[in-house]
């Protein structure tokens, strides 16, 4: 049956292979982990930055605000940047009497520090009765959502 001719691998190359072998998967699974747990806590930094800046450095007011100025179906409000960061974005809420809304997500629209501005809210609502709006800012193509900062103001 066995053939005293045919040689073996010898038991000491045999676990130095095994040896070799398990520090190759290590290596891999830690080079593997590492950049995952990098990604991640990168882009819990970039989050904590945005809700930092949502905080201490995100303030506005709304001067003036007309529903129905240009048409039914668009509103003009007329904002002024009173923080220390530049709003990158705006999201806005639109309600009507009956509690219907429209909402929309980007506004497209920025302001700097000590500027003003007016922006225009395009809606599918009839007779709008209030306007929410949010703002945004981006850190490292990042945005975040300052729900916090949120300004609600009747028609």
């Amino acid at each position: 049956m066995f053939s005293k001719n045919k040689k073996a691998i010898s038991p000491l190359l045999a676990t130095v292979l095994l040896v070799a072998f398990i520090i190759i998967i290590a290596v891999l699974v830690w080079l593997w982990w590492g950049n995952v747990v990098k990604e991640a806590s990168e882009k819990t930094s970039v989050k904590t930055q945005g809700q930092f800046a949502c905080q201490n450095e995100v303030e506005f007011i709304v001067k003036d605000i007309s529903c129905t100025y240009i048409d039914p179906n668009t509103a003009i409000i007329n904002i002024e940047n009173k923080g220390s960061s530049r709003i990158d974005n705006f999201k806005a809420i639109v309600t009507d009497s009956s509690g219907d809304l429209s909402v929309i997500p980007n506004l497209d629209e920025s302001i700097f520090p000590a500027e003003a501005k007016q922006i225009s809210v395009t809606h599918n609502l009839t007779t709008p009765s209030k306007i929410t709006l949010i703002p945004m800012v981006a850190r490292e193509g990042f945005l975040t959502v300052c729900n916090e900062k949120q300004i609600i103001q009747n028609c």
